[in-house]
């Protein structure tokens, strides 16, 4: 799924957002919205920083409806 491009030196991103290319590599800061196009080009390392931003907050809210630990993590996979 990875492109093969390390995600902060994307020559796609760089080409599209030349101003947050310039930004600090900090991984948390890169916005949702970009990370989301990133994903739509096929960049795992995008996906991966998404998936960690949230994957917490998810598993929070899916064990609170299904209320077991191992369907929590099946909706957080899938």
């Amino acid at each position: 799924m990875d492109s093969g491009r390390d995600f902060p030196d994307s020559s796609a991103f760089t080409r599209r957002r030349p101003a947050l290319a310039s930004m600090a590599l900090s991984h948390d800061t890169w916005p949702d919205a970009e990370l989301i196009a990133q994903i739509a080009q096929h960049n795992g390392r995008a996906l991966d920083l998404l998936y960690t931003r949230y994957c917490k907050l998810v598993y929070s809210l899916a064990l609170g409806i299904a209320h077991t630990p191992a369907m929590a993590e099946d909706v957080v996979q899938d």
